[in-house]
């Protein structure tokens, strides 16, 4: 598969164009995902053809940012994150790699895990 980065709720569009240019300096193919296409498995929005769903997203906006890697290896992932301090970006505090668990998964049902270990992480940190 070819790496991939799938961006849903950047609103920032200067935030959004200079998060694009990292990307495609890495030369990492680059799919803004529009709502309603939040009912559609992560894999397919990432290239797997055969997860099509098409069922149409007409609900509420995610409430944060949430950024998807397919295909990258565990260098690609620090050099990405690294980039984007680097460019002092803030933080998309929902981030994934796809895996074959989660690519069935729709970009909601994704969002909401993420939410979970996000606030459980949140609050170890806090216990510390």
């Amino acid at each position: 598969m070819k790496e991939t980065v799938l961006l849903f709720h950047i609103q920032d569009e200067v935030r959004l164009q200079a998060l694009k240019r990292i990307l495609m300096l890495m030369k990492v193919r680059v799919k803004v995902v529009d709502k309603a296409d939040y009912l559609q498995p992560v894999g397919y929005l990432a290239g797997i053809k055969e997860l099509e769903v098409k069922q149409v997203y007409e609900g509420e906006e995610l409430a944060e940012e949430m950024m998807v890697m397919a295909g990258f290896s565990n260098q690609q992932v620090d050099t990405l994150l690294a980039k984007m301090r680097k460019a002092n970006l803030s933080k998309i505090h929902y981030k994934a790699i796809l895996t074959p668990m989660n690519a069935t998964w729709t970009a909601l049902q994704l969002y909401e895990e993420l939410k979970k270990e996000h606030e459980y992480m949140t609050q170890m940190r806090a216990k510390q």
